[in-house]
């Protein structure tokens, strides 16, 4: 399972498929032992929460703040001195 998810980002085998993990399709792949492979979902949610308001100031920050942006901000305060 590790080779194949390595290799082509897929640890599927003949009895478990993996799906990729997602923010609408939290799954997340548990391989507790030889005998215990299982998917979970929402595994990760008590983590995910506190930062639930980050993402959308960084989503903003992205959209907005480009490296043109910035450097249109550098160029004229260049101008300015």
């Amino acid at each position: 399972m590790w080779t194949n998810f390595a290799r082509c980002g897929d640890p599927s085998t003949d009895q478990i498929e993996w799906k990729a993990y997602s923010a609408g399709d939290q799954n997340v792949l548990v391989i507790a032992g030889p005998g215990d492979i299982h998917i979970e979902q929402d595994l990760l949610i008590d983590q995910y929460k506190p930062v639930l308001p980050l993402v959308g100031y960084y989503q903003f920050m992205d959209k907005f703040f480009t490296p043109q942006y910035l450097m249109d901000i550098v160029a004229a305060r260049e101008q300015k001195s």
